[in-house]
């Protein structure tokens, strides 16, 4: 009876602490110290601030980046006060001179033309093909006049963020009032100025409605000139060619053998050529290449004699330069002579057929 004591109040202080029956696992909890549950909080809350540090950095660049769209941080277009380009330095096309004399004149005396209530147009747009001179036209035109020079392009106006290009664009009309007369000279403008259609997004058009905007807000007599050029006229909207905007239509040709003559002359005047050197051979040769081809043969045959550390520039090298511009860089690698014998029966077909066909 006695060892049945022990038994029950073991089992009364089971029942008391709630202890599991016999046979029952055992549920065991490790409790942390308090310096672990320290150390864990702590590792949390770092984490959680490089987190909120990252976004921080992230949303104050995304922040900068927008204000610099929008013209914070963008490029100020300044103008060149004193152009020294005058029609002396362009050759190859005379009769587009003439016909810009009227510009000149009447940025050099405005009231010449307002007293017989004459106006003049308000925009020029030159086009012709790429390395004919149009930008060096439009600093000359800006050097015989004794005016300002603004020069922009159409990309410059072209952003992600709407309201940016028009932006830009007030910003450069505004600028060229400041220095009336002045000659405002935008190049390429086809990449702002192109046909607009339901598929183009927002911020081109705006962009292109606020050019169409400031130049209908100046007058004629004010003295700002807008002088625009492209290689693809026939992809302008009619709204900037009409009558009242962009009205003088100027095509700036290919040079013709006079016209190489005096760019091969000119550019040949600051380089060191052989005695033998004909130039005018050189410009029968290069019929259909404009002032920048005629400038860049020169040039590879200029580099060509420097490299050889001759004391002049030879004829030699003048026709190697030619046939690099026209064809591209000579072939070193020969031909085998498997090679040689399929050209042959290649060409040989060529002529078997134009010989039966009466027409070839």
């Amino acid at each position: 009876m006695e060892k049945d004591v022990p038994k029950k109040a073991l089992r009364s202080a089971e029942v008391e602490l709630k202890l599991p029956n016999k046979g029952e696992p055992i549920q065991v909890q490790i409790a942390d110290s308090h310096r672990r549950a320290l150390w864990r909080l702590l590792r949390s809350s770092v984490t959680m601030l490089i987190m909120v540090a990252g976004v921080t950095v992230f949303a104050e660049g995304l922040a900068g980046n927008v204000q610099k769209g929008f013209g914070m941080g963008s490029k100020k277009i300044t103008p060149v006060e004193e152009v020294n380009t005058t029609f002396n330095d362009v050759k190859g096309c005379d009769e587009v001179k003439d016909e810009l004399q009227e510009i000149i004149l009447y940025l050099r005396d405005p009231d010449r033309f307002t007293r017989l209530g004459a106006k003049l147009p308000k925009g020029v747009m030159m086009s012709g093909s790429p390395g004919t001179g149009k930008t060096l036209l439009a600093r000359a035109i800006a050097g015989e006049a004794g005016v300002p020079f603004l020069q922009a392009s159409g990309s410059e106006f072209e952003e992600m963020f709407v309201g940016v290009g028009a932006r830009r664009i007030r910003d450069l009309f505004q600028e060229a009032r400041k220095h009336a007369p002045c000659i405002v000279f935008i190049d390429e403008i086809d990449a702002v100025g192109s046909k607009r259609s339901s598929r183009d997004n927002t911020a081109v058009r705006m962009t292109l409605n606020q050019l169409l905007v400031e130049m209908d807000g100046f007058e004629n007599n004010t003295g700002v000139v807008v002088i625009c050029a492209t290689n693809f006229p026939e992809s302008l909207d009619k709204a900037l060619t009409r009558p009242g905007r962009l009205d003088r239509q100027i095509v700036v040709p290919i040079p013709d053998l006079k016209g190489r003559m005096e760019i091969l002359e000119m550019y040949a005047a600051k380089l060191v050529l052989d005695d033998k050197v004909n130039l005018k051979t050189l410009a029968r040769r290069t019929a259909g290449m404009t002032g920048a081809d005629l400038a860049n043969i020169l040039n590879i045959a200029a580099v060509r004699s420097s490299a050889e550390n001759l004391r002049c520039i030879p004829t030699k090298y003048l026709e190697e330069a030619f046939d690099r511009v026209v064809v591209g860089l000579e072939r070193r690698n020969p031909m085998s002579e498997q090679e040689k014998k399929l050209t042959a029966y290649h060409e040989g077909g060529h002529t078997l057929v134009s010989i039966g066909n009466s027409g070839a």
